[in-house]
């Protein structure tokens, strides 16, 4: 048996329509869309959230998983060969710091063989909580890419002529007023769920700090950044990508307060340059 698990982190939001504003922030609006453990039949499974837990004012521990039956081989009294329905309940763990709007998810293959599918089932399951549906709230999420090797491409590249980002909303304790800011609060003042922003040239500097700050926190916010580059002098230009999500193995049994703790770290590694 395997006794260790690997976390992927996430950005996990919420917002409500334009039309219907919610009474609460995003963070409370988070909180009680977990604890109140909602369920939903998604391709007939139904998926819910159990088990869940406070670990301290902002972090929160739950399960998230399926019930279903599966077909089992067996046998009967006589003896004889036969398939015999059986309940399966295969559950992963999560943690959620409901402040940070972040949301480390274990990835198990009995739920999805990729990590990104249990995630996207939990933003339909928190979307179908009691507050969601009272409010016309939605959840939205998206992986933590890691952007430190992107940037070190760029740096080692001989020239980068272009730089792009897609912006997401902004967090809500964001206060830079650096020029990610500004587009991030965009979205949220035109309704939109995101931005793209790009820069040309024939000589970007790839030094910048500016680029730095950018990148940084575009990562933080659960965006995308790419940049056309030449990375010697004989070679052709080619476009690269900000990519490699944000993991963590963790032995069993876990540990609640220090896989919380490692979230809020990594986080403010990414963010680093936004301090």
């Amino acid at each position: 048996m395997n006794n260790s698990l690997l976390f992927t982190l996430y950005r996990l939001t919420a917002h409500s329509l334009p039309m219907f504003p919610a009474p609460h922030d995003k963070a409370t609006l988070l909180r009680y869309a977990i604890i109140s453990s909602p369920h939903l039949n998604i391709r007939g499974y139904t998926w819910r959230i159990a088990n869940v837990e406070t670990i301290n004012t902002d972090a929160i521990h739950f399960c998230i998983g399926r019930n279903g039956t599966r077909s089992l081989p067996s046998t009967d009294p006589t003896g004889r060969f036969v398939e015999e329905e059986a309940e399966i309940t295969p559950f992963t763990y999560a943690i959620t710091d409901v402040y940070y709007q972040l949301c480390a998810i274990a990835h198990r293959p009995s739920l999805g063989a990729r990590p990104n599918t249990i995630a996207n089932n939990l933003t339909r399951l928190l979307s179908a909580s009691p507050i969601a549906s009272e409010h016309n709230v939605r959840f939205a999420i998206t992986p933590i890419k890691e952007p430190a090797p992107f940037l070190q491409r760029i740096q080692k590249a001989e020239t980068v002529t272009r730089i792009w980002i897609t912006t997401l909303r902004p967090n809500p304790f964001d206060e830079e007023e650096d020029f990610i800011e500004p587009i991030a609060r965009s979205i949220d003042k035109i309704h939109a769920e995101s931005a793209k922003t790009t820069w040309s040239g024939d000589f970007l500097n790839k030094h910048s700090t500016t680029l730095a700050r950018v990148v940084e926190g575009t990562a933080a916010r659960g965006g995308d950044a790419g940049a056309r580059i030449r990375e010697t002098g004989e070679s052709r230009p080619k476009n690269i990508t900000m990519s490699g999500s944000v993991t963590l193995t963790v032995n069993l049994p876990l540990d609640n307060q220090s896989l919380s703790d490692w979230i809020r770290s990594k986080y403010h590694q990414i963010r680093k340059n936004l301090q």
